[in-house]
């Protein structure tokens, strides 16, 4: 493993882009903290540890990471899902302040945010942001995806400085059937910084980090010895730099890193075969 700090990754992207549904395919024993319901409904065909209960309270999701890491068990990565709605409750709380002290006009309440209750708020949050950073498991959260109505920017629906806050930050977009992910940045190198892949992010994540998973069940299907063998034909007639290109978009760097299905799609996109010709017929002498 070439380094020792756990993975620390931000998610994000806009409604039904697979932020949740990609969290749960993440072949990890998982602890996932639910803010929205949007992994609940799937613990039967996903099992995961966590609340049973969707709760966006900061201080819950405090006190059960602490509770967590003092006993990870069996635990190999921690997902909460969105952060968005734990910041929300947070500025809810100084809003509600706010208006306790009947200070309505915009540059009250800013100045009210400034020096009274967003101080302590604030505080809470770094504090969040420092728990997940201290765990000694990967951690992965999920954002919504705001569009800036003037510049059509997106960041993620969050604190502003969230994506600093995170070694590896992705976007996930859904483009007609497909899903898109985009790599912002990756402190890592596992990921080149502004590559975009027509693969799941979950799938680029699970590549990425495979050796933090702990993944003791049966392994996903790798390339066949046809595949491998197509693939070297297929090199030679391809410059290097653009093979290697379309495999560390996938977060891997070699095909046998690749699961069966990615393998052959790499292969059909490269202008392969992914069918082994038929066996030569055998005569039996008479």
């Amino acid at each position: 493993m070439s380094y020792k700090i756990a993975p620390k990754i931000l998610v994000y992207g806009g409604s039904a882009s697979g932020k949740s549904y990609g969290l749960l395919q993440i072949p990890a024993t998982k602890y996932i903290i639910d803010a929205e319901g949007g992994t609940l409904p799937y613990q039967d065909r996903f099992p995961f540890q966590g609340p049973e209960i969707v709760t966006d309270d900061p201080f819950f999701v405090r006190d059960d990471i602490a509770r967590v890491m003092a006993n990870p068990g069996d635990v190999t990565l921690i997902g909460i899902d969105p952060l968005t709605t734990i910041w929300n409750q947070l500025v809810d709380i100084a809003d509600k302040e706010v208006r306790d002290r009947k200070k309505h006009d915009l540059s009250q309440f800013q100045q009210a945010l400034d020096i009274g209750s967003w101080g302590p708020i604030k505080r809470i949050w770094r504090g969040l942001i420092a728990d997940l950073r201290r765990t000694s498991v990967p951690v992965i959260v999920t954002c919504r995806e705001k569009i800036d109505s003037v510049t059509g920017a997106r960041d993620p629906d969050c604190e502003k400085n969230i994506r600093f806050e995170f070694d590896t930050v992705l976007r996930t977009e859904l483009v007609g059937d497909k899903r898109i992910t985009y790599c912002d940045r990756d402190r890592w190198g596992k990921i080149p910084t502004g590559s975009s892949t027509f693969l799941p992010w979950n799938e680029v994540v699970t590549n990425a980090f495979r050796e933090w998973w702990g993944h003791t069940g049966e392994p996903m299907p790798r390339p066949t010895p046809w595949l491998c063998q197509e693939f070297e034909r297929l090199t030679a007639s391809y410059k290097q730099e653009t093979v290697i290109a379309s495999l560390r978009s996938r977060g891997v760097t070699k095909l046998e890193d690749l699961t069966l299905t990615q393998a052959e799609a790499l292969i059909v996109k490269l202008g392969g075969n992914i069918t082994p010709p038929p066996a030569p017929e055998t005569t039996k002498e008479g």
